[in-house]
C-alpha cells in the first residue's frame, strides 16, 4: 500500500522559538524529538509577503499554500490578468520548443487530482478561510472545516485550549480517514489567540520580571518605541503559546505511534512564516516587512517507519540538516518524490530537497546529476499596502514594493512607494548567518554588494514582468560569493 501523507501548517510559528533551530529559552521536546527523526530545511524562506485587503483573509497563507501546491514561486501570483495570459500561454524569447505551462490555480489543483486518481483519500482541515477559499480546495475528496470561536479567558491548562481542541479533531479524522490518505491541516490558530494558561506565561519570566500581560489577543500593527516591559511580556505569553504547541504536538505523537496509518506516513512539518514580535517595529504580520522574523519558515519531513531511503546511497535523511536555500515551491516536487507520484520536471519551478539533502545531488526525471546546490539565490517579493502604512504620507500613495534577494551570505532588499521615483528607495543589506537577527543594516559599508544585489533584482523584476520567464538566470557575481570580512 502507498504511504500515507500528513502535512501540518502553523501560520504564525517562528522558527527561532524552537530548539531545533536553535532556540535554548523555550522548552520544546516535542519538536526536539521530531527534528532528530526528520530532514531539517534550515533556510525555507517565504517568496511572497503580501496583505489581503480582508482583514480576516491571510494573504501569507494564500501565498504559502498555492506556491506549496503549484510548484511555482509565489511572486508569479501577483501578474495582472494580461501577464498571468503571458506566462501561461506566450512562446519563450529563446530557447526549446516551447510547451504551454499551467496556471498557477490549475497546477495547485493538479496535485490533489492525480493523488485522488491515484486513490489517496485528500482531506483538508483548516480554520483559515484563505486556504479554504483557493480553487484547489475543491478537488480534496473531504473538506473539514474548523470554526472555533475565541476565548474569552486563558485555558486552565493545555488540554483547553483552541490548539488542543484542533489536534483533538485532528487525531478523531485520521481515525475515520479510508486508507491511502493525504491530509492537509492548515490552522491560524497563533494568529488569532494566545490563550495559553498564564501560569506558562509566568513560568517564563524571570523573579525581578513584571507579571507578563493577561490579553489573549495577540498585538498588531507599527510601534516605533515599544515599552521594554511590555515587549518582554508579550514574547513570554508568544512562547507559552510556542509550549502548548509542543504539547498538543507531542500527545499527538505519542498517539499516531500507536496507529500503524500514522506511524507508516510521512510527516512534513511546516510553518507559513513567523510572528514578528515588534524586533523591527512591527507586531503581526501587518505591515509585512520582509525581515527573518516574517519570512523564515519551519520545515521538517519525517520518514515512515521503516524508510530507508529513495536510493541506497542516499539514506532516509532522518536527522539531516539542509542549509541550503529552499522555498515553499520545493514542496510540490517534494512531496511528488515522497509519494511515488511524479510530474514531468517541466511543469514545476521547485526543486525535491531530498538528494540536495542527502548527497548534495539534483534530481531530475529519476536521474541523480552533476553535485550543485539547490539554488544560489532566492527572491522575494513583499506588498505593504497604502492602509497599513505608519503615516499614510501622500508621497507613499498606493503603499510599498519590496524586491528582494538572498545568497549563501548575503541578504538585501529594497523598497519603494509603488509608482514613485527612486529617490525615495530605501535599502536594507544584511550579513547572514551571522547577522541572522537583522540588526546591522550594511548597506553603507558594502557598495559592491549592493550594487550586485541591486542589479539582481532588477534582472528579475524584468523576467518576472515579461515574456522571459524561461530565460536562463544570469551568473552569480562573484562579490556575493563571499562574506564581508
Amino acid at each position: 500500500m502507498p504511504h500515507n501523507l500528513l502535512t501540518l501548517v502553523f501560520d504564525g510559528l517562528q522558527p527561532a522559538f524552537l530548539g531545533p533551530y536553535g532556540n535554548t529559552w523555550v522548552a520544546t521536546p516535542a519538536w526536539n524529538r521530531l527534528a532528530a527523526e526528520s530532514l531539517l530545511l534550515e533556510r525555507l524562506h517565504l517568496d511572497r509577503a503580501a496583505q489581503s485587503a480582508d482583514p480576516a483573509i491571510s494573504q501569507i497563507a494564500a501565498d504559502f499554500t498555492t506556491a506549496a501546491w503549484a510548484g511555482f514561486p509565489a511572486w508569479l501570483m501577483n501578474l495582472p490578468d494580461d501577464l498571468e495570459s503571458l506566462y501561461t500561454h506566450c512562446p519563450p524569447v529563446s530557447g526549446p520548443a516551447f510547451q504551454p505551462r499551467p496556471s498557477l490555480s490549475s497546477n495547485s489543483a493538479l496535485l490533489w487530482q492525480k493523488l485522488r486518481a491515484a486513490g489517496y483519500h485528500t482531506l483538508l482541515i483548516t480554520d483559515e478561510p484563505a486556504v479554504l477559499q483557493l480553487p484547489a480546495a475543491s478537488e480534496f475528496v473531504e473538506q473539514l472545516w474548523l470554526e472555533l470561536p475565541l476565548p474569552a479567558t486563558a485555558a486552565s491548562d493545555w488540554t483547553g485550549t483552541q490548539l488542543a481542541q484542533i489536534f483533538a479533531t485532528l487525531t478523531e479524522a485520521l481515525a475515520a480517514a479510508p486508507q491511502p490518505w493525504a491530509v492537509w491541516l492548515h490552522t491560524g490558530s497563533l494568529l488569532r489567540t494566545w490563550d495559553a494558561p498564564y501560569e506558562m506565561r509566568g513560568a517564563l519570566a524571570d523573579e525581578d520580571d513584571p507579571d507578563p500581560p493577561r490579553d489573549l489577543l495577540p498585538p498588531r500593527g507599527f510601534t516605533l518605541d515599544p515599552d521594554p516591559d511590555l515587549l518582554l511580556g508579550c514574547r513570554q505569553s508568544y512562547a507559552a503559546q510556542i509550549q502548548v504547541l509542543d504539547e498538543c504536538l507531542a500527545a499527538f505523537s505519542d498517539n499516531a505511534a500507536q496507529l500503524s496509518a500514522t506511524a507508516a506516513a510521512w510527516w512534513l512539518l511546516l510553518s507559513s512564516g513567523g510572528y514578528p514580535l515588534a524586533e523591527h517595529g512591527v507586531w503581526g504580520r501587518t505591515p509585512p516587512l520582509p525581515h527573518r522574523e516574517l519570512t523564515s519558515c519551519v520545515g521538517m519531513l519525517r520518514p515512515p517507519r521503516g524508510f530507508t531511503g529513495f536510493m541506497p546511497e542516499w539514506g532516509s535523511g532522518a536527522g539531516e540538516r539542509l542549509v541550503g536555500l529552499t522555498q515553499p515551491c520545493d514542496i510540490r516536487p517534494t512531496l511528488e518524490q515522497m509519494l511515488a507520484a511524479p510530474l514531468p520536471a517541466s511543469d514545476l519551478k521547485g526543486e525535491t530537497v531530498w538528494p540536495a539533502a542527502v548527497c548534495g545531488q539534483s534530481w531530475l526525471d529519476g536521474v541523480a546529476e552533476v553535485t550543485r546546490p539547490l539554488r544560489d539565490r532566492q527572491y522575494l517579493l513583499a506588498q505593504i499596502g497604502q492602509a497599513a502604512m505608519e503615516d499614510n504620507s501622500p508621497q507613499e500613495k498606493g503603499g510599498r514594493e519590496t524586491l528582494g534577494v538572498s545568497t549563501e551570505h548575503w541578504r538585501y532588499w529594497r523598497s519603494l512607494p509603488t509608482g514613485q521615483q527612486a529617490e525615495l528607495t530605501t535599502s536594507r543589506l544584511y550579513v547572514h548567518p551571522d547577522d541572522d537577527a537583522e540588526v546591522n543594516n550594511v548597506v553603507d559599508r558594502c557598495p559592491a554588494e549592493v550594487a550586485a544585489c541591486d542589479e539582481l533584482c532588477t534582472q528579475w523584476q524584468e523576467r518576472r514582468t515579461t515574456a522571459a520567464w524561461q530565460l536562463p538566470l544570469a551568473e552569480l557575481p562573484p562579490v556575493l560569493h563571499d562574506r564581508v570580512q
